[in-house]
């Protein structure tokens, strides 16, 4: 930015207000209409979730995760469906140990060997715990109408809760998809469409606290490397046979840990299901939708939530950041490069509003700072070129 310095101080606070003023309507007006870039706010918000969310001091004691992975069914002739006659194997497992709720994160759409799909329907069916099961719908790639036909009829059959384990999406007019869950699924009370899975399980804990903002508040493991969810795989064994015992896979003194507890039991095989988190960007890693069922459900249990800034916070934000951007250029750029004052101007920004989110879970989209100084950058100079003039 090339501006002229020969106007006083008035002058030059005047024109800081009247561009700070036209820049804050244009940002306002931007983020009214979805039109605001999203990867400033992305990348931010990924490095502020990874560093300043809440870590835990101890393990959670009240959800628990039980997997079905690749070496659980390394004695099996196939991977996936997964096992129907394991799965009620497990099912009524878990049910012996009176959980408080079991959520079941495994699509049913397809039909398997006819026995096994029997005795899974049976086992579910005669749960004593509350039980909520999944569904896919034709929103998702590559399921046929058959496929949702048949799952339909099986969850009519099982006669338990049906949730949707979709996760929040995109929805700007200008994001950039970059497969990064994110936030939670909205959910509005009066709706007539499936509740997300996790509200459908924290629904049977009776106290809960749906979160007004879909940004989801991680939990980070323990210092010392604990896991935030105490989980589970299933050992290896055996093929289960239809009339199996459920302590064949999970032994009574195992099944006493689920007592008292939601227990997700869900598949975790490579490349189903798997997502990226804000915490796993930097290394391209994974993890399950289980894990990121589980983190939403502490969330409402705990009643956690990251609130987006107040329009007039954000408004004065905006205002503030444009008019000292402007003014400072204006004022100290012609003994120091301007970059500098504006690296130091936005830099301060954006460690403010990772000083809100750490101190207060309050999230500040970043892209509203970047359009200030493209703003300021484009405008800046036409500023003083018109106020020069008087």
């Amino acid at each position: 930015m090339q501006y002229s310095h020969s106007r006083s101080f008035k002058g030059k606070t005047v024109a800081a207000t009247v561009l700070a003023t036209f820049v804050t309507l244009i940002v306002m007006l931007a983020d009214h209409y979805d039109v605001l870039l999203e990867a400033p706010d992305k990348f931010i918000y990924d490095w502020k979730s990874s560093l300043f969310s809440t870590r835990i001091v101890a393990q959670r004691r009240d959800i628990t995760i039980v997997y079905i992975d690749e070496v659980s069914l390394s004695k099996y002739p196939y991977k996936s469906p997964i096992d129907r006659a394991l799965i009620a194997s497990l099912v009524k497992a878990i049910d012996r140990a009176k959980p408080k709720a079991i959520g079941v994160d495994i699509i049913f759409d397809r039909p398997t060997e006819p026995e096994r799909d029997e005795i899974l329907l049976r086992a579910i069916q005669q749960v004593q715990a509350p039980l909520i099961l999944v569904a896919t719908d034709k929103s998702e790639s590559g399921v046929s109408p058959e496929a949702l036909e048949w799952q339909s009829t099986f969850l009519k059959k099982a006669n338990k809760i049906v949730a949707t384990p979709i996760f929040g999406g995109e929805d700007s007019a200008l994001s950039l998809e970059d497969n990064v869950i994110r936030a939670m699924a909205s959910f509005e009370v009066p709706s007539n469409a499936k509740r997300p899975f996790a509200l459908a399980l924290a629904e049977q804990n009776g106290n809960y606290h749906y979160p007004k903002s879909p940004l989801i508040d991680w939990l980070l493991p323990s210092l010392d490397g604990r896991e935030v969810f105490q989980t589970f795989n299933v050992p290896p064994h055996s093929k289960i046979s239809v009339d199996a015992d459920p302590d064949a896979v999970f032994p009574q003194i195992m099944q006493a840990t689920f007592t008292d507890k939601i227990v997700i039991l869900a598949g975790n095989l490579t490349g189903l299901d798997w997502h990226r988190i804000p915490m796993t960007v930097m290394n391209n890693l994974e993890v399950s939708g289980a894990y990121i069922h589980a983190q939403i459900l502490a969330q409402i249990l705990d009643g956690r939530q990251i609130a987006d800034a107040p329009e007039l916070f954000a408004i004065l934000f905006v205002f503030v950041s444009a008019f000292f951007l402007y003014l400072g250029v204006e004022l100290f750029t012609e003994r120091h490069p301007e970059i500098v004052f504006e690296a130091l101007v936005m830099g301060s920004a954006i460690l403010f509003g990772t000083l809100m989110f750490w101190a207060f879970r309050v999230n500040f989209p970043s892209a509203h700072l970047l359009m200030v100084w493209l703003l300021v950058s484009l405008f800046g100079k036409y500023t003083s070129s018109l106020f020069n003039r008087f």
